[in-house]
């Protein structure tokens, strides 16, 4: 008989229907009507450690996200590719290609 060791250590409500949601040892990423919510697996009560993307209300939609130990990686409705730092919370890096992302892997 197998015995059930987790338990939930977050809840999250979202405004739109997750579309993905990919984790790391210490982040979650999810892909909800567009966007993506960053933040930490175990929860962040007072907001510091969460961000959205895209950043800016004109940027495209976003339609794929994965996410490595390093990067958050997310493609675009126009053709970007942009990686994220989650050390710094930097763009390190942005491909743009003639159609719109699908998918990505890590």
């Amino acid at each position: 008989k197998a015995q059930k060791s987790g338990h939930k250590v977050n809840e999250v409500d979202y405004n739109s229907t997750i579309d993905k949601v990919c984790m790391n040892s210490s982040m979650t990423a999810v892909l909800h009507g567009g966007k993506i919510n960053l933040h930490r697996v175990t929860g962040d009560p007072d907001g510091k450690d969460t961000r959205s993307f895209p950043e800016d209300s004109d940027d495209a939609e976003i339609t794929t996200v994965n996410l490595s130990d390093v990067f958050l990686i997310y493609g675009t409705s126009t053709g970007s590719i942009a990686y994220e730092s989650l050390e710094d919370g930097t763009r390190s890096n942005e491909f743009r290609h003639m159609c719109g992302i699908k998918s990505l892997w890590a």
